[in-house]
Formats: structure tokens, sequence, C-alpha cells
């Protein structure tokens, strides 16, 4: 595994973990291309790559409100003019 975070940390790699034989790389979007590249090149076999947003901050929500968030969010998505739900709740 040390070689696999050297060539990780040899990309812009925002953050990674490694778990189970499978790699999770985060970067900027800027990055992605050049980042899956670099590591194909190495070659490792990405199973799967996307762009995603992910919060810059979260909010710790109480059990009572968390549970409303996510009935909130299973209507949200039921609803056929809703294509992706996105919220910053821990």
């Amino acid at each position: 595994m040390d070689e696999v975070e050297s060539d990780i940390l040899n990309t812009e790699a925002e953050d990674y973990e490694i778990d189970d034989g499978m790699v999770r790389v985060v970067t900027p979007k800027e990055a992605f291309m050049a980042t899956k590249g670099f590591l194909q090149d190495k070659g490792y076999k990405i199973e799967e790559s996307d762009l995603q947003f992910l919060p810059t901050t979260t909010i710790d929500l109480d059990d009572t409100t968390y549970e409303k968030l996510e009935r909130l969010i299973e209507m949200l998505e039921e609803d056929d003019d809703t294509d992706i739900v996105r919220h910053n709740a821990a």
C-alpha cells in the first residue's frame, strides 16, 4: 500500500482513503481528469469515477431533525421533477 499512497501523493488529491483493497481519491474538479489519467497510466484499474458536489462544511442534526430531513429527501427523490438532492447534514 505504500506505493499506492506514494502515487496518490504525486497527484493533486485533496483526500483519499484505502479500505479493503479499494481506494477512494478526492480531487478538486480541475484536477479530476489529470489525476484519473495519472493513476490509469500507473496501471490502476478505475472501477468508477465521477464528479460529485461535496460540502465544505457540514452541520450536525439531532435525531428528530435528521429523521425529518430523511423523510424530506425521500419525498423529493420520489418527485419526477427532481434529479438530485444534496445536503450538508452530517
